[in-house]
């Protein structure tokens, strides 16, 4: 069972992989590191059960697992699906993230999509764009320079924000740097 999911996760790959892609790094397997020291030229398309990359990826980030560890930098777009998820590196452009539980602790130099059960942007964290999360608990302490659209259950809101917010949910508290 464990092969063929692995064979369809990367079948899966290739047929959304644009054909011009030429600088690309294929990953699957229990464990994937980039470690601090390494740089990963081009897109990482990375498939495993714990996947940590603290290491420099020069373009795009492509992950799915159940736990993921993105602490190094992303030159352009982190996309990732997974159990848990923690982003305290760089990412240059946008966020994609659908988890179980995801924790933003990095700069995010674009936009931020989350979609989970728990979404966290700690304190200390930046987005330089807009953020759209629709989870069932949201905090969000770090700063944010867009707009914010916030759907959930809970939203703790106790940050700058330098745009327009918009939140649904049944539950809003405002922290005092609101």
């Amino acid at each position: 069972y464990n092969t063929i999911m692995k064979k369809i996760l990367i079948i899966a790959l290739f047929l959304v992989i644009p054909v011009f892609a030429f600088s690309a790094e294929f990953h699957a397997g229990e464990q994937y590191s980039l470690l601090e020291s390494e740089r990963l030229e081009g897109d990482a398309y990375t498939v495993a059960g714990k996947i940590v990359t603290s290491g420099r990826i020069t373009e795009d980030l492509t992950a799915v697992g159940g736990d993921i560890v993105v602490a190094g930098a992303v030159g352009s777009d982190s996309n990732i699906a997974g159990g848990q998820i923690h982003v305290a590196g760089t990412t240059g452009d946008d966020l994609r993230a659908l988890g179980g539980t995801i924790l933003v602790a990095g700069a995010v130099g674009g936009d931020i999509v989350a979609v989970g059960g728990q979404t966290h942007i700690i304190s200390g964290a930046r987005v330089g764009g807009d953020v759209f999360i629709a989870s069932g608990d949201i905090a969000i302490e770090g700063e944010v320079f867009g707009t914010m659209k916030l759907v959930g259950g809970r939203v703790f809101l106790n940050s700058a924000v330098h745009g327009d917010v918009k939140i649904v949910a049944e539950d809003v508290i405002l922290g005092e740097s609101v």
